[in-house]
């Protein structure tokens, strides 16, 4: 039953780990991309588990399901209809983790970049996980390897 049911606005949320939930967040997908939820479907994207609860990645589809609504409902203040489609995807190695030591490590990505003429890296695994952190750090690569390839001039 829909009756009551105030769709999310905005973009999402972010879940604080000491909140007691295995959801790190939600984004209200039909409220980013309204194209993505024909006919005012409303369409929201639960991400559960991560690098603090790797088990969560074992957990039945079905389970996580259940456990997106009651978490969601807790986040949003009110009960989540019954949805008409969901789709679980996992992701083991989803979002890479700047540990500890990361800087360094990137360090040492850059200092075989110039030891080794022609090596170009880049990756969502350096300098930001975002798609705009990867486009930007592309269009810095980009002169370079054009540069390397004579094709800059």
């Amino acid at each position: 039953d829909r009756a009551g049911w105030r769709p999310p606005q905005g973009f999402g949320c972010l879940v604080p780990r000491g909140q007691g939930l295995r959801t790190l967040g939600t984004l209200f997908t039909s409220s980013i991309f309204p194209e993505h939820a024909p006919g005012g479907a409303v369409v929201l994207r639960t991400m559960i588990g991560g690098a603090t609860d790797p088990e969560a990645i074992e957990l039945d589809p079905q389970l996580l399901v259940g456990l997106a609504l009651e978490e969601g409902a807790h986040l949003l203040g009110q009960e989540l209809p019954r949805p008409m489609e969901t789709r679980v995807y996992t992701y083991p190695r989803g979002i890479p983790q700047y540990t500890l030591g990361h800087l360094d490590r990137v360090a040492a990505v850059r200092a075989a970049e110039r030891r080794l003429p022609g090596l170009f890296v880049t990756g969502n695994y350096l300098e930001g996980v975002g798609v705009k952190d990867c486009a930007a750090a592309a269009a810095r690569l980009s002169p370079r390897v054009l540069a390397a390839l004579g094709a800059g001039a």
